[in-house]
């Protein structure tokens, strides 16, 4: 009798508990796995049975188990791995990889050693950037305005355009408080700043948040369904820009 399968079954089941166990200790019932320097990467196979390789984006605790939310590589597309016989829930070496994800994205929520700057290239947080030294006593002065703008990515061995992804997303939610606050009612457009990953160019550009009549589709960059999916846009993702900033929120009579 080959025992093999039924150890491999069991280690899996020990490394969902410990994730399980992680989850309940940080009184949470999913994590959320950002692309940062270190993704974990699944397989999982379509209906036809091709294999698509994914990066983990969540994982959710459900009942004794757990489900994941993957994207493809490739296409970007979302797909949910629910079943414990799908290989992505049944690779103990993914598991372990997860496992390792989840607790060290407890280490830095608990610890506050959250690394918010990433390179807009890559989405690594492995930068530098420039401050005022004096050459002979090596001693630490000052930095400018600029300094957390630029920096050197570790991971791309250049230099690059950095980006704080929490500031971001505190102006954001911040500005869309002061439109209500001020007109009563919800913005139906933000406008933005945009980085392009590969050539690190700046664009501005209006994205939607709410309906927008097809009219007006020539003059909307992207659109979003909330002010949550507006703010992940400013993480590193699987689309090819990231937003660093929000200019203003407005509505379409303001834009004609």
């Amino acid at each position: 009798m080959n025992i093999f399968p039924k150890r491999i079954e069991n280690l899996c089941d020990e490394i969902i508990g410990r994730i399980l166990a992680l989850m309940k200790v940080n009184s949470v019932s999913e994590v959320i796995l950002t692309d940062n320097d270190n993704p974990v990467y699944v397989i999982w196979f379509d209906k036809m049975g091709d294999p698509c390789e994914c990066s983990v984006h969540k994982v959710t605790a459900v009942g004794k188990g757990i489900t994941l939310e993957v994207h493809d590589k490739i296409t970007g597309e979302n797909y949910k791995v629910t079943s414990r016989h799908e290989a992505a829930l049944a690779n103990p070496v993914w598991l372990n990889e997860i496992l390792e994800a989840i607790t060290n994205t407890f280490r830095i929520k608990n610890t506050g050693l959250e690394e918010n700057v990433i390179c807009c290239k890559c989405g690594g947080n492995h930068v530098i950037c420039n401050a005022f030294i004096n050459p002979n006593t090596k001693q630490f002065y000052n930095y400018d305005d600029e300094s957390f703008l630029y920096g050197w990515c570790e991971k791309c061995d250049n230099y690059t355009i950095l980006c704080d992804i929490e500031a971001v997303k505190n102006d954001i939610e911040n500005g869309f408080k002061r439109f209500v606050e001020t007109y009563g009612r919800k913005p139906e457009l933000a406008e933005c700043e945009i980085i392009w990953k590969d050539s690190l160019n700046t664009e501005y550009v209006n994205i939607a948040i709410t309906d927008i009549p097809e009219e007006y589709d020539n003059t909307i960059f992207f659109y979003c369904k909330s002010l949550s999916d507006l703010k992940s846009l400013a993480d590193y993702g699987k689309e090819d820009f990231i937003v660093t900033g929000c200019i203003n929120f407005t509505d379409l009579g303001n834009k004609a």
